[in-house]
């Protein structure tokens, strides 16, 4: 269900691509999704409110699943990985890791992915 809603999320977006952050409400939390270039950034510090404490993107970011399938974005997009995972600290109000739209996809854990979190 969470992804089917971040896919509408998506088709929302792009409507609104000349914003530079769109906030989307999913269960209790907010979550900050903006445009850096042709690029959709996801904040997915936010968006793992909803998976509960034991998913941030910390946790997920140290499994071996999570390296691999950032390893193989930066080869498909030719890009380095700090074009597509940005930890934000401070108190400007864009804190949090951000995560470009694939990776987040990545990250949303689904019933088959949920285990390899813990």
């Amino acid at each position: 269900m969470f992804m089917a809603q971040i896919l509408l999320y998506y088709i929302q977006i792009i409507f609104i691509m000349a914003q530079e952050n769109v906030v989307f409400k999913y269960g209790n939390a907010n979550v900050t999704f903006r445009t850096e270039g042709e690029n959709l950034m996801i904040n997915a510090t936010e968006m793992a409110k909803s998976f509960g404490e034991n998913k941030k993107p910390a946790f997920w970011l140290r499994t071996h699943q999570a390296k691999c399938f950032l390893h193989f974005l930066t080869q498909v997009q030719m890009c380095t990985s700090a074009d597509l995972l940005m930890v934000m600290n401070g108190g400007n109000g864009s804190q949090g890791t951000w995560m470009h739209e694939d990776l987040a996809i990545e990250f949303v854990p689904s019933p088959l992915r949920m285990n390899l979190w813990t």
